[in-house]
């Protein structure tokens, strides 16, 4: 799916390490859903430049056109946010780094028949948008920490919850030396953001260890 479909920056073919590939294979496994397997979540780090918020993009578009998941949430840093959500609505929109055919309309959208739809707004360190896959509606929330904390408004829509929820990077390089900040990012996210996912939703969190107490180093540990 991800040499199908995805360019980088600069219009060339992706190239998968090794160690993407190994990470792409658990994604596979905690997303596909198979009858009696009892792993929900995954957590994965990785040094900086090394393609895992590529991954990310790339596991949550597959969830939604491919494996039909109706609803992913995605929680990062207050300076993320907004390049993840210009990152994720071009690839519905066709601008964004995606394989182009013979008749210049990116293969991501023909193939699967990809729309926005209406019901997007954009807050301050939040954007909501809904995208069609054929007839099929579907929802993408990407959401901002600062400081430790976040807001899950929204991320219950009547009876729709998410049915996917990522952690990339929930916190600044500035932040990662301050154990409060860390314990409040910590607390976020248990207590807050992942109760906020369906019966059957699955976990994917993402980042760079800053340190052996912050949430992805723990998260890894467990």
């Amino acid at each position: 799916f991800l040499a199908a479909y995805f360019v980088d920056d600069h219009g060339a073919g992706l190239i998968v390490s090794t160690g993407e590939r190994a990470l792409l294979g658990d994604i596979e496994r905690v997303l596909r859903r198979h009858d009696g397997d009892e792993i929900r979540g995954l957590a994965a780090m990785c040094a900086r430049g090394h393609g895992k918020s590529t991954v990310m993009k790339t596991a949550v578009m597959w969830a939604i056109v491919v494996l039909g998941y109706r609803y992913a949430a995605i929680l990062t840093s207050g300076t993320l946010w907004e390049q993840f959500s210009r990152d994720l609505r071009g690839l519905v929109e066709g601008y964004g780094p995606v394989v182009r055919g013979p008749d210049g309309l990116p293969l991501l959208t023909t193939d699967w028949a990809l729309a926005p739809s209406t019901g997007s707004q954009r807050l301050w360190n939040l954007e909501d948008f809904r995208l069609m896959v054929g007839a099929r509606m579907a929802r993408v929330s990407v959401r901002g920490m600062s400081g430790g904390g976040g807001s899950v408004r929204g991320l219950v829509d009547g009876a729709q919850r998410p049915d996917l929820l990522v952690v990339d990077d929930p916190m600044k390089d500035s932040e990662a030396a301050n154990l409060d900040v860390t314990e409040r990012t910590k607390a976020f996210v248990r207590a807050a953001y992942w109760p906020c996912g369906a019966p059957d939703a699955r976990y994917l969190a993402f980042g760079t260890p800053f340190n052996d107490q912050d949430l992805i180093s723990e998260m890894v540990g467990s």
